[in-house]
């Protein structure tokens, strides 16, 4: 813990996190080190199965 680079309050400003996110029933497929949308009820490009998020039944 002793070697984190303490950062600057000015820094944490440029910090741009998420992005657009995925409608329901979409997950992420990583092929080659990239993010590839992909419907959850649907294999990935290369056969692998899709990481999808849990949807809350409570929505």
């Amino acid at each position: 813990m002793k070697n984190l680079k303490k950062i600057k309050r000015t820094e944490l400003k440029a910090i741009i996190g998420g992005g657009e996110p995925l409608p329901d029933g979409w997950g992420v497929c990583y092929i080659k080190g990239e993010q590839v949308p992909t419907p959850c009820d649907q294999l990935c490009p290369n056969k692998m199965q899709p990481t999808c998020a849990w949807m809350d039944p409570g929505k």
